[in-house]
């Protein structure tokens, strides 16, 4: 078994998994997710791997400030505009993780556009709390009015709010999911399935397989780490080929799962991939994976990236600095950074420094008793 890949532009390549025909593919954003420093968006990402989240923390208490005021505009432009704006914002707000967003995300699951309630739905689940009745019913309304893999994806959400009272359904609705023609949808619901231990690992070896090369990065990483918590007995070694192939993409998505385990081998791999990846979107992911591991190094990585010539790094390294930004030292200065972006010509940067800066106060103010 190894992993080959296929070619393609920035951020957007096409990995192939070949272990028993598997094939599995992404583009990086997104939300999604994940690349959350931690197991997936994820992650998360959890996000992507349906676990069952714990009881969040109360909210922070965010002031109004200069700096909040900006953002929450940007923000609040971004979801007035259009499609692609509006996804943008959902996308930004699931990758940085910051709860305060979650009553936009909540009005953002009755958009007309499926992709914008999708994006709202995966965000808004990792956010929110067994129990919340307004993003329960958000929930339910947004998945009565999708279908295909958007209803795929709102079920799998509904799954990870860990609320019974509509888990049971989201189950149901996943199960028949895998019987699906859609390969796409297949790979969803067995990610989501086998992240609260109800498929194993032949289920999803047998999605991953059918998965045509266009599914995003974040579920390809998503179905990589259920693998191998689930102890696929040729995954491991399929991933240590991969470390040591030539293909970067390839060597990424093995990296990343190895080294959220612990795995020296796979940290290693990161490191350089961070340094070296020929595309720079590559880097930023990789440091970003890196910095969520406690790397001071791909912390400055991922600083100088907020000036990089190319849009999506910009946009990439703010998000993955807004993810981790409890962990991170030296706010004031990183502010001031992401408030200057407030001003590029460009929307991804200008949308993801926004939600950064919302995730950089939320970790500087105090919490609800």
């Amino acid at each position: 078994h190894a992993v080959a890949t296929g070619a393609g532009g920035a951020g957007a390549r096409l990995p192939l998994l070949v272990g028993l025909g598997v094939a599995v593919v992404v583009a990086g954003a997104a939300v999604g997710y994940v690349l959350r420093g931690k197991a997936p968006p994820a992650t998360t990402a959890q996000g992507a791997s349906g676990a069952t989240p714990g009881a969040a923390p109360a909210p922070p208490v965010l002031g109004e400030t200069p700096l909040t005021v900006a953002a929450n505009k940007e923000l609040a432009t971004a979801l007035s505009a259009d499609a692609l704006a509006r996804r943008l914002a959902v996308d930004a707000m699931a990758e940085v993780g910051d709860r305060s967003a979650l009553p936009q995300l909540i009005t953002a699951l009755g958009d007309d556009n499926p992709e914008v309630r999708r994006g709202a739905a995966n965000a808004a689940a990792q956010l929110g709390q067994p129990g919340d009745g307004e993003l329960n019913a958000a929930l339910q309304a947004a998945a009565a009015r999708s279908g295909g893999q958007v209803a795929v994806d709102i079920a799998a959400a509904r799954l990870r709010t860990g609320d019974p009272t509509i888990v049971a359904a989201a189950e149901e609705e996943l199960a028949r999911a895998l019987g699906q023609r859609d390969p796409v949808a297949r790979l969803r619901a067995a990610v989501a399935l086998a992240g609260v231990g109800k498929v194993q690992a032949p289920v999803l070896r047998a999605a991953i397989a059918g998965a045509p090369p266009t599914v995003r990065r974040w579920l390809r990483w998503a179905a990589y780490v259920q693998l191998h918590r689930l102890g696929d007995p040729a995954f491991e070694g399929e991933l240590h080929q991969a470390i040591d192939g030539a293909d970067p993409v390839a060597r990424l998505d093995a990296a990343q799962t190895l080294a959220r385990t612990g795995d020296a081998k796979g940290r290693m791999a990161l490191a350089d991939l961070a340094a070296h990846a020929p595309d720079p979107v590559d880097r930023v992911d990789a440091a970003a994976v890196l910095a969520g591991l406690d790397d001071v190094g791909a912390v400055k990585t991922l600083t100088a990236a907020l000036a990089d010539p190319a849009p999506a790094v910009r946009a990439r390294a703010a998000t993955s600095l807004g993810r981790l930004m409890a962990l991170l030292p030296g706010k004031d200065a990183l502010a001031t950074r992401l408030e200057a972006m407030l001003a590029d010509r460009e929307p991804a940067p200008r949308i993801a420094a926004a939600a950064a800066i919302l995730a950089l106060e939320a970790a500087r103010a105090p919490r609800q008793p």
